[in-house]
């Protein structure tokens, strides 16, 4: 088993944002189309520069706020009475997470 990121360009392509940004771009096409209207130049570059912006702005608004809770979080490894071990993510505000008949160090 291979453990391979997938491409930047094919999870940016599959992502909500991206395919809202392509929907808003084909729906200005299909507008200027219906109403026989020729679309200006203008129009579109300031059309697609707003849909970009937004798009790159929900980009790193996300990022901040997964490195932000990242940040916020800590991982613990618990071994269970089985011999196992589970590894617990928890915001580090919230009191430690204590299991009955398990030795916590």
């Amino acid at each position: 088993m291979t453990n391979e990121k997938p491409s930047p360009w094919l999870s940016m392509l599959q992502s909500r944002k991206a395919m809202a940004t392509l929907i808003g771009l084909v729906l200005m096409v299909i507008t200027a189309i219906v109403t026989k209207t020729p679309i200006d130049p203008n129009t579109l570059l300031n059309g697609i520069m707003i849909l970009v912006g937004i798009y790159v702005g929900s980009v790193a608004v996300e990022d901040g706020m997964s490195k932000q809770a990242e940040a916020n979080a800590a991982t613990t490894t618990v071994s269970t009475p089985g011999g196992s071990d589970v590894t617990v993510t928890a915001p580090v505000d919230t009191p430690p997470l204590i299991i009955p008949g398990v030795d916590h160090p």
